[in-house]
Order: structure tokens, then C-alpha cells, then sequence
């Protein structure tokens, strides 16, 4: 998601642009969990370990299911929960 397109910010063009260039994109294979401590970032890169796809509240998981558990966990479900209509 593009944190400057937050409805709340009221932003000019270049404060926007600034926003965007401190907040890396999301990519699954390469973005830390660190945040949320040593074990799950230690778990992240064990060999047939899964992450969701989704871009702020990605999940862990491991063995025969975890990529069709993981798949629908995605960005479409967020987007349509935290826009306004």
C-alpha cells in the first residue's frame, strides 16, 4: 500500500514523495519480520517456510499445506476493509 495515500494526511506533492521514499515496498520473500522478535525473523528463512502475501499482517507457516493455506491471505481482503466508501 502507498502510506501516502492515507485519507487522514492532508499532504502536499513533495511531502508525499518523501513519505514514499522512507517506507520500502512489501515484498514477501525479502521484507523482515524482525519487528515481532529474533524467532519468527530466524523462521522466515528456514528452508520451506511461507509467508502470506499479505502486506501488513503476514503469517508464517510451514509443511505439506502452508502455500494453499497462505495464498488467499492477501492484499484484496485489506483494501476493501480500510477504505472508506
Amino acid at each position: 500500500y502507498d502510506p501516502a495515500d492515507l485519507e487522514e494526511l492532508d499532504l502536499s506533492a513533495e511531502a508525499r514523495e518523501r513519505v514514499r521514499a522512507q517506507v520500502p515496498g512489501y515484498d514477501p520473500a525479502r521484507s523482515n519480520v524482525a519487528q515481532n522478535g529474533a524467532v519468527p525473523e530466524a523462521f522466515r528463512g528456514w528452508p520451506g517456510v511461507v509467508r502470506s502475501p499479505h502486506p501488513t499482517s503476514s503469517v508464517l507457516l510451514w509443511g505439506g499445506d502452508a502455500g494453499s493455506i497462505a495464498a488467499p491471505h492477501d492484499y484484496s481482503g485489506w483494501a476493501r476493509t480500510t477504505k472508506s466508501t
